[in-house]
């Protein structure tokens, strides 16, 4: 069960990584032209699904082993109960019993009653496998629900201005978000906007365009 609770739980992270791939490549589908990027594009989507046909291949044999068992035990169980019910009856007969004997009939209810019974159980691997789809793709979003934020969007603290004017300005910043320590988005940045002015950020896809509006806004601290 763990083995498929990961593969499962890699399968949906890999999925996820593709599909931001591509919706940042077609949603920036003409900055990709310009910077000729179509190839790198590709390149990453493809490894990303590379990453998914292994949980893929590891799920199936997880699958695989399980529904093996599975059958295995059911004639297993099949062989074992025709033996052991053959041996009473061929016990009673021996013993000449009289009263409470086993015999064709008793045998086959108590085996099939059994049987049916593990038949039942065994329709429930479906649904059980259903439940650890579902709990691997839960995780991530527990997780952001559950995490503690460093900036509580709650609190009334602070200094509150009546009325705001003048420049933005930005000095030295340098930044990387949390999911990606190592890679820097800012490094040393700075940035003045007089009030009044328009100003254009311009660069390519992980340049720190829209983080420095995330960092305004604060939606992260630098």
């Amino acid at each position: 069960m763990k083995v498929l609770s990961t593969a499962t739980q890699a399968g949906i992270e890999s999925y996820g990584k593709a599909g931001a791939i591509a919706q940042e490549s077609l949603s920036n589908i003409r900055t990709v032209h310009m910077f000729n990027a179509i190839d790198h594009f590709v390149k990453k989507y493809e490894g990303a699904l590379g990453l998914s046909t292994q949980a893929g291949i590891k799920k199936g044999f997880a699958v695989g082993w399980g529904t093996g068992l599975m059958f295995f035990t059911v004639f297993c169980t099949y062989a074992c109960g025709m033996f052991y019910g053959a041996l009473k009856i061929a016990n009673d007969v021996r013993d000449g019993c009289q009263s409470n004997c086993y015999d064709g009939g008793r045998v086959l209810t108590v085996f099939f009653s059994i049987i049916m019974g593990a038949m039942a159980l065994g329709q429930a691997g479906p649904s059980v496998q259903a439940i650890f789809s579902a709990r691997a793709a839960a995780y991530d979003v527990f997780a952001v629900i559950n995490r503690a934020s460093l900036i509580d969007p709650l609190s009334e603290d602070g200094k509150k201005l009546e009325r705001v004017s003048g420049r933005i300005e930005i000095e030295s910043v340098s930044f990387a978000y949390p999911s990606r320590p190592e890679v820097k988005v800012c490094s040393n940045y700075s940035l003045r906007i007089e009030a009044g002015e328009t100003v254009a950020l311009v660069g390519p896809s992980g340049s720190g365009k829209s983080t420095i509006v995330s960092l305004l806004e604060r939606f992260y601290d630098p």
